[in-house]
């Protein structure tokens, strides 16, 4: 079983944080990263990249057991869209 750990701040804070530091790192992963996925421990800032969600998540886990993992585009789109098709 993985047992993860409580993030030390909030998940408002989580999630602001993990923007902050997504931010800072497009300066140096973009454009060349835009269209990988990053996870990214908000704690430390280390993160890893992948070219799909899974990919970076289970690398991730590897690296840093135990932790939770801010999950994102590099290039800031959607992760996941939705689409509606409207029935006439």
């Amino acid at each position: 079983m993985n047992d993860l750990r409580q993030p030390t701040m909030n998940w408002s804070g989580f999630g602001d944080r993990g923007e902050a530091i997504l931010s800072e790192l497009r300066k140096t992963l973009l454009p060349e990263a835009a269209n990988k996925f990053i996870a990214l421990d908000v704690e430390t800032g280390h993160y890893v990249l992948g070219d799909r969600s899974a990919e970076a998540v289970r690398e991730f886990r590897e690296r840093y057991p135990g932790t939770f993992a801010y999950i994102a585009r590099v290039d800031g789109r959607p992760v996941v869209k939705f689409h509606n098709r409207m029935m006439l």
